[in-house]
């Protein structure tokens, strides 16, 4: 929309407005689904028990899914309001179910050996919380992605995100089943047994890390073709993850130049170590997801039919 007049200025704010109100209103439908999907009782942990590693795994889920209702507003502005409203509205609830949906996908095959809602409710353990954490950030940048694809129509566009989704938690998965094979820490020893907090943040940054990898994959992922577009998605998205793999280790030296910082987090539980290796790993996920991004070719356009104007040859 161009904004030229003071009458389209309070035109673009009202129609944001709109958008905003229903953003939020699923924002707190993701809110109300997270509490009857989990064991664990939001009144009971986060106020009887003021159990902050419970606040941080809400807080992670509520982030991720506002990051995943900002794709559902891509573009959103220029369009008709009534229309915009109730695709947002199917939208949402879709990336709601997706939403939920991944963060026990990853739960199952992530992180796997312990029972997250023990290792929370029970134990307060914040190095468990961080992981699933970064796992709700994933998901949610994931499906932010996803959301700003290309489809012909509503019901093409529920069926491409799912599928542009599913793309993504296939590349999620594989990246943190191949981090945590090798390393050269046992991450269910260091978060379970040590409640190692400063393990558990590294691990959930690397997560979110390969989100916003992904992210930059599925960006503006044109899906009118299924077999080629989606073939296409999947290996720029494989191919962000091998490049952020390489330079990950960059970023791990890069936070103590003069040693290594993997015996100050393992051995010794460094938050602060972990606090800045977590800002680097976010950092060249942010680049490299830039990087691929920028690889994705737009989105095809009809020709244009329209004749040349005619030319007057200079007197």
């Amino acid at each position: 929309m161009i904004i030229g007049t003071t009458a389209q200025i309070f035109d673009h704010l009202s129609h944001g407005m709109a958008l905003a109100v229903v953003a939020v209103a699923l924002l707190v439908l993701a809110r109300v689904v997270f509490g009857f999907t989990t064991r664990l009782k939001p009144e009971t942990e986060l106020i009887e028990s003021e159990n902050s590693a419970y606040g941080i795994y809400l807080a992670a889920f509520l982030s991720g899914t506002a990051i995943a209702l900002a794709g559902s507003l891509f573009e959103r502005q220029s369009e008709a309001l009534v229309p915009t409203l109730g695709a947002m509205l199917c939208e949402g609830v879709l990336l709601i179910v997706l939403l939920r949906l991944g963060c026990e996908i990853n739960d199952r095959l992530v992180l796997t050996g312990f029972s997250l809602d023990t290792e929370i409710s029970e134990d307060r353990n914040r190095g468990a919380a961080f992981c699933a954490g970064g796992s709700c950030l994933a998901t949610g940048l994931i499906l932010n992605g996803a959301l700003t694809g290309y489809s012909d129509g509503l019901l093409y566009g529920l069926r491409d995100t799912s599928l542009l989704w599913a793309i993504g938690q296939v590349v999620l998965v594989t990246g943190a089943v191949a981090y945590r094979r090798l390393a050269r820490f046992d991450i269910h020893q260091l978060i379970q047994f040590d409640d190692n907090a400063a393990a558990g943040l590294r691990f959930g940054s690397f997560l979110a890390g390969l989100g916003l990898v992904v992210r930059g994959a599925l960006l503006k992922a044109p899906m009118t073709d299924l077999s080629t577009h989606g073939l296409n998605t999947l290996l720029l998205a494989v191919g962000g993850l091998l490049l952020f793999s390489l330079l990950y280790p960059v970023g791990r030296r890069m936070v103590l130049l003069t040693r290594s910082s993997s015996d100050e987090i393992d051995m010794h539980g460094n938050m602060s170590v972990s606090l800045v290796g977590s800002a680097v790993t976010l950092s060249i996920a942010l680049l490299v997801a830039q990087a691929i991004a920028l690889v994705q070719p737009p989105p095809p356009q009809a020709p244009d039919s329209t004749p040349p104007p005619a030319t007057v040859p200079n007197e």
